[in-house]
């Protein structure tokens, strides 16, 4: 005879378990591809650059939470001398 064809829950069961699997592989590949610098490391290697500074993250209590180093690298400006007196930032 012809075998039956599987049940609905069957067909069900399968097609969450793909749509899971593609969306789980569509989720790393985006993050792989992702052309973002997400640390200041990855901004300084990149660039080839001294970072100023680094914005901070919100802590969601309307705060601020340190991310990364806030100063890196030498400053943009050289220290001068102030006039009669020692150099200065």
């Amino acid at each position: 005879g012809v075998p039956a064809p599987p049940g609905r829950t069957t067909t069900v069961g399968l097609a969450a378990a793909l749509g899971l699997l593609l969306a789980a592989g569509s989720v790393l590949l985006l993050e792989y591809v992702d052309p973002r610098l997400r640390t200041d490391d990855a901004a300084t290697r990149l660039l080839g650059l001294s970072l100023i500074g680094v914005v901070p993250a919100p802590d969601g209590r309307g705060g601020f939470r340190p991310r990364g180093r806030p100063l890196v690298g030498a400053p943009l400006v050289p220290r001068l001398a102030a006039p009669g007196g020692e150099a200065r930032p």
